[in-house]
């Protein structure tokens, strides 16, 4: 099942001009492109780590990655 953060992350990715692709994000974080498409498609939840640097962002917070996207929206 998707979360509300992986919605919020995509969404936060293509909103970036030029659109941030989940490449260069993962970069950003650290971590390989997959990674950030699993955490998108609700695949896995990020680590603590990545978590709070995401929130740093202001991309998504804790409670996020415990919300469905289908409810939340």
């Amino acid at each position: 099942m998707k979360h509300k953060a992986g919605s919020k992350l995509r969404q936060w990715r293509e909103a970036q001009r030029p659109p941030m692709t989940r490449e260069q994000l993962g970069e950003r974080l650290g971590c390989k492109g997959l990674q950030i498409y699993r955490w998108e498609e609700g695949g896995q939840v990020a680590s603590a780590a990545n978590i709070h640097h995401l929130q740093t962002l202001g991309i998504c917070t804790l409670e996020d990655w415990f919300l469905s996207a289908e409810r939340a929206a």
